[in-house]
């Protein structure tokens, strides 16, 4: 089973999730790692038990992980730098427990995991794994453990074994052209001494100290052997120091190749996102124009609908113009609901109520045409009195604001004015006369002898009327002024085909208005769609700034690396020849090995003819033990 992972934030999340897991083991082979949340996590991994193995190509960029490691107390961790005699390493693979492979572009980096394109595969394919395992194996063989003198140190060199292998090479050079000797003259003479000596062990180093001393004196008397050597040494210093210029131009080949492709792929975001945002902008300026141009349309519109208006004579109809016509006419209405309710008691109730007071024998209040208690006591008599009170206050009202329900003026002038404000406004007056001088009648003992005659004569008739008859006008007259004001407003009810056009044009006011607020809304969103383009433009022109700051320190480090090289390269050979030329003992002591093997040999061979093989065994023990001495001792 296989699954590819191609997103930067899953992959690592995958990485970091499957290294949790670890229970056994953890083989990483990684051309370049920096993440440290990762590393934490094997250092974690490795606190529970699991055996952790990491190779490293040997980069630069790689030198923050292998300082941590180093600085790390973990047993559980090895790590291992990839030589690059053997090449460039750019392998990126890890094996968990040895049952799952996790392999593909993926560099551990916060790069990999942010900015570039990567691809990850976790499969659990037991050929695949296996395969990879000899893969990882010969990788291992091919590389050296990075180790530090002390955990305090944070530093080790990269790949500076090759100097300790010049400096192993020079030693064997000079040995081979010192070492041109009579190996049986040698051996003889160390046969010899151990013969006149009895093996002696301290004659045997006093044969060593001959031997060097010996050659020094002859080293510092043949010039031809001084000349033939430094001429080696120095040709030898120019083969490495070629050696080491071409790496440099390899490694720095790699690194400028590496850091092209990244700046590349930066560039090639940068031209996406900067096409992107061209497009943005270019949408942006159409719908600026589409903006423009509706615009325009509506305000044609408006310029048309303004002139239909005047040329209809349109008031606009607004409560802000009308509202103390509105509170004026409430007032009265409230007045007229009262009124009209007192009157309409008066005539339907009071009489009643006094007859049978008159007949109780109880005395009887004088009636005034106003009842101010008429609305309460109504409550009480129940539902049907109160419907029966609002039907008939609502009589003189409605036929007083005829005009709102009718065209023909007649019929207005005869239902609103004849009708509503003389004929009722009449009758009420002279029923309500009627009334209160029947309840005078009762009130006083004395014969009722009102007639419709008498009426006109009594001071409550014309209260009544006027009370009734004048707030009835202004309610009519200011209703009627509301209605032409609305009406006013009312485009079809002032010129029918001048109104379809005004609602035609109104339909088309709405239909642009919408138009632009759709398009507003949508440069709105281009805008922040631009905005962020720019932002991501910037965080990638400045990463690839970052990233061409990486390259020049990269290889301005390199060149250091390979500097430091060259001079240590150029320190050894210029020691090797100032030791020859002046016969240093030390020097000679480490280059004249096969002469001493020689003269040992020599020895030794007596103490093997003369003595036992077990006294022969007891005697070269010493002879050994007094060599390393000699070995160990500083001239």
């Amino acid at each position: 089973m296989s699954e590819l992972i191609s997103n930067g934030i899953l992959i690592r999340a995958e990485i970091i999730r499957t290294i949790k897991d670890a229970k056994e083991s953890i083989s990483l082979v990684m051309a370049y790692f920096t993440d440290k949340e990762i590393f934490d996590e094997i250092i974690r991994a490795s606190s529970r038990g699991v055996v952790v193995n990491i190779i490293l190509s040997n980069d630069e960029m790689n030198r923050p992980i292998i300082n941590t490691y180093l600085g790390t107390e973990s047993t559980s961790v090895k790590m291992y730098i990839r030589s690059l005699q053997k090449g460039i390493m750019h392998n990126k693979f890890c094996i968990i427990d040895g049952k799952i492979i996790l392999k593909g572009t993926y560099n551990y980096t916060i790069s990999a995991s942010r900015h570039n394109d990567e691809t990850l595969e976790v499969s659990t394919d037991y050929t695949l794994i296996s395969s990879y395992e000899s893969i990882y194996n010969d990788l291992k063989r091919d590389s050296i453990e990075a180790k530090s003198e002390s955990k305090s140190t944070t530093e080790i060199p990269i790949e500076n074994n090759d100097i300790d292998l010049y400096s192993n090479k020079i030693q064997e050079l000079v040995s081979d052209l010192i070492d041109k000797f009579d190996q049986n003259d040698l051996t003889k003479s160390g046969y010899d001494l151990s013969k006149n000596n009895n093996c002696d062990t301290e004659q045997f180093k006093n044969g060593l100290d001959l031997n060097l001393n010996s050659y020094k004196v002859k080293l510092q008397t043949d010039e031809q052997i001084k000349k033939s050597i430094k001429v080696r040494i120095e040709a030898a210093q120019d083969d490495k120091l070629n050696q080491l210029e071409q790496e440099f131009r390899v490694q720095n080949k790699r690194i400028s190749e590496e850091f092209d492709r990244k700046v590349d792929q930066e560039k090639l975001s940068v031209k996406f996102l900067a096409d992107e945002q061209l497009e943005l902008k270019t949408e942006k300026n159409k719908n600026e124009n589409r903006l423009i141009d509706e615009k325009s349309k509506l305000e044609q519109v408006n310029s048309e609908i303004a002139r239909l208006n005047i040329t209809m004579g349109v008031i606009p109809f607004t409560f802000k113009k009308t509202w103390f016509n509105f509170i004026f006419l409430s007032i009265i209405f409230t007045y007229l609901f009262v009124f009209y309710t007192s009157a309409i008691y008066n005539l339907v109730y009071v009489q009643k109520e006094a007859e049978i007071a008159a007949n109780a024998g109880a005395d009887l209040p004088k009636i005034e045409f106003f009842n101010s208690s008429a609305i309460p006591k109504l409550f009480i008599k129940g539902f049907g009195a109160i419907l029966f009170n609002f039907i008939a206050v609502f009589i003189p009202i409605g036929l007083a604001l005829s005009k709102l329900y009718t065209k023909n003026k007649y019929v207005q002038f005869i239902l609103g004015w004849i009708v509503a404000v003389l004929i009722v406004d009449f009758f009420v007056a002279i029923s309500i006369s009627q009334t209160i001088a029947t309840v005078d009648s009762l009130r006083l003992g004395t014969p009722n002898t009102w007639t419709v005659s008498q009426s006109f004569y009594s001071l409550d008739f014309w209260k009544v009327f006027i009370f009734g008859a004048i707030p009835l006008i202004m309610f009519k007259l200011l209703s009627e002024l509301i209605y032409s004001k609305w009406r006013n407003s009312q485009p079809d009810i002032i010129d029918k085909e001048k109104s379809i056009s005004l609602k035609l044009l109104i339909q088309d006011k709405v239909s642009y208005q919408q138009a632009i607020n759709e398009i507003e809304f949508k440069i709105q969103t281009l805008n922040e769609k631009i905005s962020i383009k720019s932002s991501e433009v910037n965080q990638k022109e400045m990463r690839l700034n970052e990233i061409l700051a990486e390259r020049q320190e990269s290889l301005s480090r390199t060149e250091l690396f390979y500097d430091d090289k060259k001079s240590r390269v150029k320190q050894i050979t210029s020691n090797y020849i100032a030791d020859i030329e002046s016969g240093n003992i030390k020097s000679l002591k480490d280059v004249i090995t096969a002469r001493i093997a020689a003269f040992k040999q020599g020895f030794i061979k007596y103490i093997k003819e003369y003595y036992s093989e077990q006294e022969s065994n007891r005697r070269i023990e010493l002879i050994n033990k007094s060599h390393t001495e000699w070995n160990q001792r500083n001239f």
